[in-house]
């Protein structure tokens, strides 16, 4: 009995050591000159691929074997994550920053305009999934407030008929 209560110590402690306290942070959404904005005005035929700012605030990193996810949410519905691996990660040191973009947009002009997404909230939280501890959970979240017109259809003077001709009144 002594024997197991020791393995099973020994794996707690290995266990323990491996774990890493961390702090990252999200400080917010970039537009394109690097400068972090909480509001952004789209035009009709932009897709949209928002890049975030996450700042590493120690003491350490994340482990390698942990990963890094950012759940992105649109109006309080999760929409889709970003996925990355702990060893992508090893070299961002205390107060350090990295940029965090998507490979492709997260919404094209056209899936918005079907929908007529015309105003709404996108949103990014952190988590680490693995040994990693994230000491300040209350910075891993930012919003941004997005706006964009809905595209002007012109019609050509031909492609307007009116019935009959020539009208009157109403």
């Amino acid at each position: 009995m002594k024997r197991i209560f020791t393995f099973f110590c020994t794996i707690v402690l290995a266990v323990g050591l491996q774990a890493q306290n961390v702090d990252y942070e999200i400080v917010g959404f970039l537009d394109a000159d690097d400068d972090v904005i909480e509001q952004y005005l789209m035009t009709s035929n932009e897709d949209l691929q928002p890049r975030v700012l996450l700042k590493n605030n120690g003491p350490g990193v994340c482990n390698a074997s942990d990963s890094i996810i950012f759940d992105i949410y649109n109006n309080d519905e999760l929409t889709t994550y970003i996925y990355i691996h702990g060893s992508e990660l090893q070299s961002m040191s205390d107060g350090e920053t990295r940029i965090i973009s998507l490979p492709s947009p997260i919404y094209t002009s056209e899936v918005m305009d079907q929908f007529v997404m015309t105003s709404f909230v996108l949103c990014y939280e952190v988590r680490i999934v693995g040994t990693s501890v994230d000491s300040e959970a209350s910075n891993n979240s930012a919003c941004l407030q997005i706006s964009r017109p809905l595209p002007v259809i012109e019609y050509a003077e031909s492609a307007i008929r009116l019935y009959p001709n020539p009208s009157a009144n109403v």
